[in-house]
C-alpha cells in the first residue's frame, strides 16, 4: 500500500468530451492555445542520444507548427504547500520538481498550473457549468481520490440532485450541510437509496470474510473515509469555481501539514471494521442437520462461535445461537437513530 489516492482514469473523460462536446465558434486567428505541459510532454519523441538543448529544441518546434500562439503550463513545485505537493510526491518520487516554463510571457501559476489553464481558457466562455464542476471533482482528479470501481464517465452521467450540487459550488456551505450533501451523493454512487452506507459495507464485508478475502478497495467507503473524500470535493470544486486556489484554506477539508510542511491527503484513523471481526475466523459450513455441529465446521474447531460472517450459516445455527447477528445491531442502530 503506496498509501497514495487512486488515479481516475481522466484520458477515458477527455475522449467522452471530444465525442460530445460543441465547438465553441471564435476567431481562429487570433485564438490563443493555453497547452498543459504534461500533456506535451508526451507528444515528442526524443531521439536516441540527444542533447538537453536538441530535446527542447525539438519541443519549441512541435509547439510552433502545431499552434500559432501558445502558452505552456506545468505546475508549480515551489517550497509553499499545495494540494499538489500529493500528486508531486507521486510523479517525482519525493524528489524536487521544476516550476513553470513558458513559449510566451505568462503569469507564474502558483501550486495548481491547471487552474491557470482554466482561468486562462474562460476568456473565452462566461462560466463553467456548476453541475460539470462538482462531478469532475467527485469523480476523482489529481488532489481528489476517483472512487473505486466508478469511472469518471460513469459518475458524469449520474443524477445528483439539484441541492448537492449547490451545496458544493458554495464555498460559505457549512460542514453539517457538505456532509449531509456529500452522504447523499455518495449514496447515489453506490446505488443503496437512503440507506446508510455503513449496511451494504457490513453485508459487502460478510460476503468477502466467508470467502476468506477482504479487499478493503472493494467496500463502499467508511462514514470516516467519506467525509475527507467530500470535504477535498469542496475545496477542489471552490478552487475552480472562482479560478483562485486561495479562495479556501486546504487544512481540515481533506488535508493536513506532514513534517516538511508539505499538504498531504488524512488518511483513516480507525480500521475498516473492528479488530476481534477482521482476526475472526469464519466457516462455510453446508445447510443440513448437524450444520456446524462437527469439527469439519472451523469455527467450531477453533472453539469460537460461529458469527455473521460465515458464508452460509451467517450465526443462525447451533453453534452461533448465542450470537446477536451484526445486521439486527445495526437495524436496531437505525431504529434508535429515528
Amino acid at each position: 500500500m503506496d498509501r497514495m489516492m487512486r488515479k481516475p482514469k481522466k484520458h477515458e473523460f477527455g475522449q467522452m468530451l471530444k465525442k460530445k462536446a460543441t465547438k465553441l465558434d471564435v476567431d481562429t486567428n487570433s485564438k490563443v492555445h493555453v497547452v498543459d505541459g504534461g500533456w506535451l510532454l508526451h507528444q515528442v519523441k526524443w531521439a536516441s542520444g540527444a542533447t538537453f538543448k536538441a530535446i527542447v529544441d525539438s519541443y519549441v518546434m512541435y509547439v510552433d507548427n502545431k499552434f500559432k500562439s501558445a502558452t505552456v503550463v506545468f505546475d508549480d513545485y515551489g517550497e509553499e504547500s499545495s494540494t499538489k505537493d500529493h500528486e508531486h510526491i507521486r510523479r517525482m518520487a519525493g524528489k524536487d520538481g521544476k516550476t513553470a516554463y513558458h513559449c510566451t510571457p505568462s503569469e507564474n501559476p502558483k501550486g495548481d498550473g491547471d487552474t491557470l489553464i482554466v482561468r486562462s481558457a474562460m476568456d473565452l466562455v462566461t462560466s463553467v457549468t456548476a453541475r460539470s464542476s462538482f462531478k469532475y471533482g467527485w469523480s476523482g482528479n489529481d488532489t481528489v481520490s476517483c472512487i473505486n470501481g466508478h469511472t469518471k464517465c460513469a459518475l458524469y452521467k449520474s443524477k445528483f440532485p439539484a441541492s448537492v450540487i449547490t451545496t458544493f459550488t458554495c464555498t460559505t456551505s457549512p460542514v453539517s450541510q457538505i456532509r449531509t450533501a456529500g452522504s447523499k451523493a455518495m449514496q447515489i454512487t453506490y446505488g443503496c437509496g437512503d440507506t446508510p452506507l455503513e449496511k451494504p459495507r457490513y453485508l459487502k464485508f460478510k460476503k468477502q470474510a466467508a470467502k476468506g478475502k477482504i479487499d478493503p478497495d472493494r467496500l463502499p467507503p467508511t462514514e470516516y473515509a467519506t467525509a475527507q473524500h467530500f470535504l477535498r470535493v469542496h475545496l477542489q470544486v471552490g478552487i475552480w469555481r472562482h479560478l483562485n486556489t486561495s479562495v479556501l484554506e486546504p487544512k481540515g477539508r481533506g488535508w493536513e501539514l506532514d513534517s516538511n510542511r508539505k499538504l498531504k491527503s488524512k488518511m483513516l484513523s480507525c480500521g475498516i471494521a473492528p479488530d476481534n471481526l477482521l482476526k475472526g475466523i469464519c466457516c462455510n459450513c453446508k445447510e443440513g442437520e448437524r450444520q456446524c455441529q462437527t469439527m469439519r465446521c472451523s469455527c467450531m474447531k477453533a472453539g469460537m462461535s460461529c458469527v455473521s460472517a460465515c458464508g452460509v450459516c451467517s450465526g443462525h445455527c447451533e453453534n452461533g445461537k448465542d450470537n446477536t447477528d451484526a445486521e439486527e445491531l445495526i437495524d436496531s442502530d437505525e431504529e434508535e437513530a429515528l
